[in-house]
């Protein structure tokens, strides 16, 4: 007889236990055969478990950064949480970052840093951060 675990229940073990913590894999996996998405009824998010689906909904513009509700948001968390975080996050509004951008901006932005970023430019540079990365260390 097959043992039958819901996506929630995975879910839980996954972000609530030192088990799922400490070795998520098996947990993955088993998200992964479940189907490409998971409802977590605990916090009313979707997961996806699978690359393809991941990739379709990041390069997807449809699927943007909301406004006025962009938070990171944990699973388990009660309707007043979220909303105490939300105050939080209203009152000290987070500086610029490219990452929380939407296309165009995001990809006008990507496109100029793009090429600090290219393996030749990056061999180049890794002996000064090498450098770098020692002096802090051993400061």
């Amino acid at each position: 007889m097959a043992i039958t675990i819901s996506a929630e229940g995975l879910l839980h073990d996954l972000f609530m236990t030192p088990e799922g913590r400490a070795d998520p894999c098996p947990i993955y996996r088993a998200l992964y055969e479940a189907g490409p998405f998971s409802k977590n009824p605990a916090d009313g998010m979707w997961y996806a478990a699978r690359y393809e689906t991941c990739r379709q909904i990041l390069l997807d513009p449809r699927f943007g950064h909301d406004e006025q509700t962009r938070m990171r948001r944990k699973p388990g968390m009660t309707e007043a949480q979220v909303e105490g975080m939300r105050r939080r996050q209203e009152a000290r509004r987070r500086g610029f970052s490219m990452v929380t951008e939407n296309p165009p901006d995001h990809t006008r932005l990507r496109r100029l840093v793009s090429r600090a970023f290219t393996p030749p430019v990056s061999t180049s540079s890794e002996s000064g951060w090498r450098r770098s990365s020692t002096s802090v260390s051993i400061a």
